[in-house]
């Protein structure tokens, strides 16, 4: 995760510097259980990834930075 926001924030300079707060990232596992918490079951989880050299996002097996994340709510 780091090699990547290093990366995106400083070598291809895709997002501003300092973009990135490490005490804000919340872990996939840690919103799972948050969702959990809250009656909410995860049915699935995708990684995200961005490829700069196409300008396109595209789903990926690696959750270490970007991931998006579908719940469903119990009632």
């Amino acid at each position: 995760m780091v090699c990547g926001v290093i990366i995106a924030e400083n070598v291809l300079r895709l997002v501003p510097k300092n973009t990135h707060s490490w005490d804000k990232f919340v872990s996939p596992e840690e919103f799972e259980r948050m969702l959990k918490d809250n009656n909410c079951n995860v049915a699935l989880i995708y990684g995200m990834k961005y490829e700069f050299w196409r300008d396109h996002w595209a789903w990926s097996s690696c959750m270490d930075i970007n991931y998006a994340m579908h719940a469903i709510k119990d009632y």
